[in-house]
């Protein structure tokens, strides 16, 4: 039976990734967003080679695109099995006193609200699903239990609220027999978290750098690999876990 992943953030990264891997796998259909469908060449040169991938617009961070987002996906599919909101920003690398208005509000609508606005609105597709999996991309930075001496400021409140709604969502949902997860994909040496490596080196360069190792720093493929194997695997809900399955603490 084909299964049907919806990924959002799909046009580079860890997103785009995750796409490749799933294209390459038979019975799978993945419906792929990005913000400017005409700029994502790459994502659009896989759906070309792959028609399993269809590419839908979204912007995260936009009520009326998120508001036409299950009429686009409906075009290609009448279920989502496997929903994984990976859209995010990170541009929050200081100490909280520093951290303008700006920046609180563009993390909370961009990684709190529009997650949690997409999966309300792609529910009814999801809840048709056969396997009914929800994945929030989160980060270890959205923990209250693990200090690594960084200042995420405005990300990491953000990936903390994302996990609360995961959280609430998982005890919700699971009557209807969701499975609903919030995931750390790893240090991971996107163009985001390269930049991030940067600013917090400018910042705290002894922090960063205990943060920032080679033993920790994983590529979007690894990312991705893992990542693919817990959307299979993963079949208890309400969990907060590392991309390897390691459980962290909320």
């Amino acid at each position: 039976m084909e299964q049907t992943y919806f990924i959002s953030g799909a046009n580079r990264g860890i997103g785009f990734s995750v796409v490749q891997r799933l294209a390459a796998k038979s019975g799978v259909k993945v419906i792929a967003t990005a913000r400017d469908p005409a700029s994502a060449t790459a994502l659009n040169e896989l759906a070309k080679e792959n028609p399993q991938v269809k590419v839908v617009q979204l912007d995260i961070s936009d009520e009326e695109s998120i508001k036409k987002i299950a009429k686009n996906v409906s075009q290609y599919t009448d279920s989502i099995d496997v929903f994984v909101s990976n859209a995010a920003i990170a541009k929050s690398f200081g100490p909280l006193l520093n951290t303008p208005r700006e920046q609180w509000i563009e993390h909370f609508f961009t990684n709190v609200l529009g997650p949690i606005r997409l999966f309300q609105e792609l529910y009814p597709l999801i809840k048709k699903g056969t396997q009914k999996k929800v994945f929030f991309i989160s980060s270890n930075a959205g923990s209250l239990n693990l200090d690594f001496g960084l200042d995420f400021s405005a990300y990491g409140q953000s990936k903390a609220a994302l996990n609360y709604s995961t959280k609430e969502l998982a005890r919700q949902l699971k009557p209807e027999n969701f499975i609903v997860a919030a995931v750390h994909p790893g240090v991971v040496t996107t163009d985001m978290g390269k930049g991030g490596e940067r600013a917090f080196t400018a910042v705290d360069e002894v922090s960063a750098k205990k943060f920032f190792t080679p033993e920790t720093k994983i590529t979007p493929e690894e990312s991705a690999a893992a990542l693919c194997k817990l959307f299979e695997s993963l079949n208890t809900t309400g969990k907060y876990l590392s991309y390897d399955g390691t459980e962290l603490p909320w």
